[in-house]
């Protein structure tokens, strides 16, 4: 019995994600340039003409898992900004979300730095990565601004506030690339925020208190 239209095209749809789900994998390791399409079909155990069928070359393929990963973090951001809570609470998620990230699927983090860094993407590429980096920054700082303006998150500028949590995000995803990191010492979430909070009052030790009590 022939497969309905439907079905060829569930077919169509996973063998796409199993092609793209091996590539990001490859490229992450070791980098564009050196990545050929023979790696990518032994990977997914596809035939080489295959991978052909769904991207015209792995340029394309590269530029669409960049793009994935761009929008990924396009779109948590802007769902924070609709959820419901303190500003505090949506900045949190925000970041849980992209922590998770970079311990469940770390190569995402990792083209994008490829892209931005390297001269095999085209000049177009860097500029999307520019072009949504930006948006993405722009969206942190409003979370920022207004944890600010509840008195929930540090002074500051908070355009140089979320570069630095940006820049943190970042260090991590590097980090977690070196095989000597443990990640033991992985942070919490309220670790890598701890900057952004305000300075809480020490209580008063009352008299003759021992200081060294918690």
């Amino acid at each position: 019995m022939p497969r309905s239209k439907q079905q060829n095209q569930q077919i169509k749809d996973e063998r796409r994600r199993q092609i793209m789900d091996a590539a990001v994998k490859i490229f992450a390791e070791k980098g564009l340039s050196a990545t050929m399409i023979s790696d990518i079909a032994a990977a997914c155990d596809l035939s080489y003409g295959l991978i052909y069928h769904y991207f015209h070359d792995k340029e394309e393929l590269f530029i669409t898992l960049v793009e994935r990963a761009l929008h990924g973090g396009l779109a948590l951001t802007e769902t924070a900004q609709t959820l419901p809570g303190t500003p505090w609470g949506r900045l949190r998620f925000v970041c849980a979300e992209m922590m998770d990230g970079l311990r469940t699927r770390p190569e995402y983090f990792r083209i994008i730095m490829q892209a931005q860094l390297s001269d095999s993407p085209s000049s177009a590429v860097r500029k999307m990565v520019s072009d949504i980096g930006e948006r993405v920054w722009v969206n942190i700082s409003n979370l920022i601004h207004e944890g600010q303006e509840a008195g929930e998150v540090v002074a500051g500028n908070p355009h140089t506030l979320a570069y630095l949590l940006n820049a943190f995000i970042q260090g991590m995803a590097l980090n977690l690339s070196y095989e000597f990191y443990d990640e033991a010492y992985f942070p919490s979430v309220d670790d890598a925020l701890r900057f952004l909070r305000p300075a809480q009052p020490i209580a008063a030790k009352e008299p003759g208190e021992s200081k060294h009590e918690d």
